[in-house]
């Protein structure tokens, strides 16, 4: 089900739905696409791959790829981005395989695209090529699914690390010291792989943790501020502010009475 649909030309951008354990069987589609799913998941499976779509991932398609499509329970809510063939041919050399993002600063350029899908102005379609740049040159950089098989299993193990202990206080140097590596070299491996430095990833999931938050629930700033790592309220709203153009609060009123 498609909810939202803008069309730039070039670049068409829309806001879909599926019902939980939807089932597609074996398609492809004509135009390379960009899906960000923002609530649920599903399971993708292609000829000699499978891929787990899940909750703040980017997902980058060539045109021609043949895949089926398995829902969650919940379903999945997400924004897709088709590209045209003819009015993209610099983007589309760089998107020859499947390529999966599931870090946090892809998150961020997820949620951005889905805020321009919702509050479109007329520097929307500016805004969007300036996200598809950066999502594109993100997948460029860390490769593509079958690339990043071969990734160092150890630095999954800290990011599931720094996942299950972001809302406090994270020794970088003990992780490090747990996975037998020195903390620079954790450093630069974490950076190639995953686009951020460890407290830049870090920072990225209190955020998005704070977000979500503040969509769903009517806890006290202060609270939500303690349960996501903060020292305190304002220490949240500042970083809030600064990554998002307006503090927690309005954020909230807005979302929320939509």
């Amino acid at each position: 089900m498609t909810l939202e649909y803008h069309d730039w030309g070039s670049v068409r951008l829309l806001e879909t739905s599926h019902e939980p354990a939807q089932q597609i069987s074996w398609h492809q589609h004509e135009h390379a696409c960009i899906t960000y799913v923002y609530s649920g998941g599903y399971h993708e499976s292609y000829r000699r791959r499978d891929v787990d779509c899940t909750n703040h991932g980017l997902l980058l398609k060539p045109a021609g790829i043949e895949h089926k499509d398995s829902y969650s329970p919940k379903g999945a809510s997400s924004v897709v981005m088709i590209l045209d063939r003819d009015e993209n041919n610099d983007l589309l050399e760089f998107i020859r395989d499947v390529s999966y993002l599931d870090h946090a600063e892809a998150g961020s350029l997820g949620v951005r695209l889905l805020q321009e899908l919702r509050h479109p102005d007329e520097c929307t379609a500016l805004v969007v090529d300036g996200l598809l740049r950066s999502i594109i040159a993100m997948a460029h950089r860390l490769g593509s699914v079958d690339d990043r098989s071969t990734q160092l299993p150890w630095l999954d193990r800290v990011r599931d690390k720094l996942h299950t202990s972001h809302s406090h206080q994270i020794c970088l140097q003990q992780i490090a010291r747990q996975e037998g590596v020195h903390p620079d070299h954790l450093t630069r491996a974490f950076k190639r792989s995953y686009g951020l430095l460890p407290g830049e990833y870090v920072r990225q999931m209190r955020l998005e943790a704070v977000r979500h938050t503040l969509a769903k629930s009517q806890e006290s700033l202060s609270s939500i501020a303690l349960e996501c790592g903060y020292a305190d309220q304002s220490h949240m709203t500042r970083a809030f502010h600064r990554q998002y153009g307006e503090p927690p609060g309005r954020y909230r009123k807005r979302i929320q009475n939509n």
